[in-house]
């Protein structure tokens, strides 16, 4: 009796892990299909010269939903203090006619993660998450 109530378990997990991954893959696919980037779009030269001038690379632009961004790319070497990326970041918005500037860290520590979301900044950690925010700010 035993047995057969563990075979029926473990026949339940199983059924249970290969839905969760139908789902994972289900909820994948919609993330890659509202992503588009549109190679189209195309930062203006004072964001190229500003990055420039910080020792920073533009990296991939594209829309979300209407919302035009760029990434901003941030390799593990450069130790950028977050006081620094707020100011970017401010400068950014002014120039980039109504384009979200979005921080592309390699890597980013706790504390890092907290401020940029307390001050409502866009970023991103490599393959793991996104936080697009401020939409609102210029005018979407």
């Amino acid at each position: 009796m035993e047995k057969e109530m563990l075979d029926e378990f473990q026949n339940l997990k199983c059924q249970i892990d290969g839905l969760e991954s139908m789902m994972k893959l289900l909820l994948a696919n919609a993330l890659i299909d509202e992503f588009e980037i549109a190679k189209t779009i195309l930062v203006n030269q004072s964001v190229l010269d500003l990055l420039k001038h910080e020792g920073l690379e533009l990296g991939q632009q594209g829309d979300l939903n209407g919302i035009k961004f760029f990434y901003v790319n941030i390799s593990a070497n450069d130790k950028i203090p977050v006081k620094d990326i707020i100011r970017l970041h401010d400068e950014l918005l002014a120039v980039s006619e109504k384009m979200i500037p979005v921080f592309m860290y390699e890597k980013i520590n706790g504390m890092q993660k907290k401020r940029l979301l307390q001050e409502k900044i866009s970023f991103c950690v490599k393959g793991k998450e996104t936080y697009i925010i401020g939409a609102e700010r210029i005018g979407t």
